[in-house]
């Protein structure tokens, strides 16, 4: 979903610059279900932050909350 066509490179969904090697994260740290879109396809740099601010509760449920506006 997140890949560039026609290129080998996918788009991080925090910082959006382009990058090779795909890590996808959940978006809760224990999720209930196992599905694509309860993934974020972030860059190896955002993945590394991402894990250490989910694992903050306050800084997450911020986050989570940005995201519900955002839709």
């Amino acid at each position: 979903m997140y890949k560039a066509e026609g290129v080998d490179k996918y788009a991080c969904q925090m910082c959006r610059e382009s990058f090779a090697n795909v890590d996808m994260c959940h978006i809760a740290d224990l999720p209930k279900e196992e599905l694509d879109p309860m993934h974020l396809c972030l860059c190896p740099n955002c993945a590394a932050e991402y894990k250490i601010m989910r694992t903050k509760e306050t800084d997450m449920e911020c986050f989570l909350k940005d995201i519900k506006k955002s839709h």
